[in-house]
């Protein structure tokens, strides 16, 4: 009994936080781009919605000392060719409960441009959620930096 306490206690208190690689969709399938999670946490330190579109280190530096503002120790800021790279930081801003969630599902090609899936996730009103506020955001990096990004909302 004590051994299935002791699992279920890890198990519930590991870090909440995402790390994905996802295709990007092509229109001319001719080469794959590729995105990837970095971070999703309900914490970010950004009391009000906005996306971040960051093509430079200070940028960089700047959102990830507004994330790691309450963490010891913070999240490690990623090496980046920003060549070659862009970070797109999602803020959904904050929230009274738990239940909130943001995420980057898609990223596609079209017009010469890089169509960027935004998820959204909000409690049901029965859902039972903690009552503590909270900040969602994710980071993501999306190859191909010198393309226009447009944000599209599901």
């Amino acid at each position: 009994m004590k051994l299935y306490a002791l699992l279920m206690l890890v198990l519930l208190s590991c870090n909440a936080t995402r790390n994905v690689n996802a295709p990007i969709k092509s229109e001319n399938k001719t080469h794959e781009l590729l995105f990837k999670t970095l971070i999703e946490n309900q914490m970010g330190g950004y009391v009000t919605p906005e996306i971040r579109v960051v093509k430079d280190r200070e940028g960089l530096v700047k959102v990830y000392g507004q994330v790691n503002k309450t963490r010891k120790p913070g999240f490690p800021i990623p090496d980046i060719d920003f060549s070659k790279e862009t970070i797109v930081a999602v803020f959904m801003g904050e929230k009274s409960t738990g239940g909130f969630g943001v995420s980057v599902e898609e990223v596609k090609e079209e017009n010469r441009k890089l169509m960027v899936a935004i998820k959204e996730r909000k409690p049901n009103p029965k859902d039972m959620v903690t009552t503590v506020i909270t900040q969602p955001f994710c980071i993501v990096k999306i190859n191909s930096a010198n393309k226009e990004l447009v944000f599209v909302k599901r």
